[in-house]
């Protein structure tokens, strides 16, 4: 689909940002309507949250929420895998940013089945980002390269909460 991108395992968390298409900030900016009367007013505790390169909307968020920027998401997934001895794979975003995602494959687990053995299972370490209101960054293994949004449902649900043991970090934290 496009939607996500190949990443070389040698690149620098920044390049590997980069070359996933996820170079950009999100900033959580106050909301505003105007009322009959043409009077601007505020809403008190909703923000919207932005991606600032091109202001385009993501979700709308409480006063509580942080986001968590795709600096920091690649900065410390590239860590985590390196330090592992695991290989990037693939990383990208969906639904215009609103879901960022990074996927590594944990080496030395793969073996395959079936007759002649030409169906392969490796495992994977995948890493969710969402600029979304109720969602948490969640961290899981799975057995799914995550591509698109048909697989990253597969790997996380369709909930996007993870399935059995994952490791979950509300938005409301740093």
């Amino acid at each position: 689909h496009g939607l996500g991108y190949k990443v070389a395992a040698n690149l620098t968390a920044e390049a590997m940002r980069r070359a996933a298409k996820q170079d950009y900030t999100v900033s959580k900016r106050q909301v505003f309507f105007t009322d009959t009367q043409k009077k601007i007013i505020e809403i008190k505790n909703k923000f919207a949250l932005v991606r600032d390169s091109d202001d385009k909307v993501l979700s709308m968020v409480g006063s509580v929420y942080r986001p968590v920027q795709t600096a920091q998401v690649f900065a410390f997934f590239h860590d985590f895998v390196k330090e592992a001895k695991m290989q990037m794979e693939t990383a990208g975003s969906l639904w215009g940013g609103k879901y960022v995602w990074a996927l590594a494959r944990v080496i030395g687990n793969d073996f395959a089945i079936g007759t002649g053995k030409k169906d392969e299972m490796r495992n994977y370490l995948l890493l969710l980002a969402p600029f979304e209101h109720g969602k948490a960054l969640i961290m899981q293994y799975t057995s799914v390269r995550v591509v698109c949004w048909n697989t990253l449902c597969m790997a996380l649900g369709y909930n996007l909460k993870g399935k059995g043991h994952s490791f979950r970090m509300a938005h409301t934290k740093d």
